[in-house]
């Protein structure tokens, strides 16, 4: 993983979350508990996978809209969402996989 580019990405993502969403007015209260979630999606979520890894649990990488959660359910495991919305690794993956990547 690119840490610089991961960096940039949650920088961008915290500052569109916070203008387009969290600027809302009349927001639902209710919506708490998603924005708490949203928040710590690069912290506690870590700690939850490294805990599941230290229990030798099994943890799959999807994308979410290609593969249903309740997969990795039936199979006993933990799905990791891989986010097909954000292509800031594309050229890497160019330049590791030329002849297999298609756009």
């Amino acid at each position: 993983m690119d840490i610089e580019k991961h960096g940039q990405l949650l920088n961008g993502l915290g500052q569109y979350y916070g203008s387009a969403v969290m600027s809302q007015k009349n927001r639902p209260k209710k919506m708490d508990y998603f924005d708490f979630v949203v928040s710590e999606v690069h912290g506690l979520r870590i700690k939850e996978l490294n805990d599941l890894r230290a229990q030798r649990k099994k943890v799959i990488g999807a994308f979410c809209i290609y593969a249903p959660e309740e997969l990795a359910y039936a199979a006993d495991a933990t799905m990791v969402g891989l986010c097909g919305g954000a292509d800031f690794s594309v050229p890497e993956l160019k330049l590791f996989y030329p002849e297999t990547y298609v756009h």
